[in-house]
């Protein structure tokens, strides 16, 4: 009886560990993914916008003093991001994301992105049993989904694991299972949380 009892304990161990770590080929995007997908594209579009439209009028306005300028500066780096509600208008009618360059969209798309991926997966796998994108996988599920591939190069990193690390706020590997996880409360996996992320590691 402990041998049988033993054996169907290994087989099962194994059985779990080869369902983590093997790819599913015929796994599919699901209708959430596109949709939340779509919604962060649109809002990202409208972001940008908004940012050519402050910065726009900012070069027609007269400049500030200097010691008004620095005491700005002042404000605004003191600013609590975590505490701000509105990021299209920091108090001032700037947004947020007014001196964002491309570099900080980048990060801001590929932090969302990793999150969202690792949300989806979990909802189109169906399986409690898969709880992750495997480490391993990540580039695969991530073509698979976003039609594009991550190269560790555009971001000045070498592996999989440490372009993960840049989202770390936001997902981070497993270490005991080494599969994606959010780091993020449910109630704070909202477009705009992810849009600090770059301004806060300014």
């Amino acid at each position: 009886w402990q041998d049988e009892a033993a054996s169907k304990a290994y087989l099962r161990k194994w059985v779990l560990e080869k369902k983590l770590t093997s790819r599913m080929d015929d796994l599919q995007p699901g209708e959430w993914f596109r949709t939340k997908i779509g919604e962060f594209q649109r809002l990202v579009a409208e972001w940008q916008a908004k940012q050519r439209a402050f910065n726009e009028i900012k070069r027609f306005e007269p400049k500030r003093p200097e010691g008004e300028e620095d005491e700005f500066k002042k404000v605004a780096m003191e600013l609590d991001i975590d505490a701000l509600e509105n990021v299209c208008d920091m108090g001032n009618g700037e947004p947020l994301f007014a001196s964002f360059k491309f570099e900080d969209w980048a990060l801001l798309t590929l932090q969302y992105e990793l999150h969202l991926l690792q949300a989806a997966f979990t909802k189109d796998a169906n399986d409690p049993e898969r709880p992750g994108v495997h480490e391993d996988h990540l580039a695969f599920y991530y073509a698979k989904y976003y039609k594009k591939q991550l190269s560790p190069k555009q971001f000045g990193k070498d592996t999989v694991a440490e372009v993960v690390d840049l989202a770390k706020d936001f997902v981070k590997f497993d270490a005991e299972r080494k599969v994606l996880v959010s780091v993020l409360p449910e109630e704070q996996q909202k477009p705009d949380v992810f849009l600090k992320g770059p301004e806060a590691s300014r």
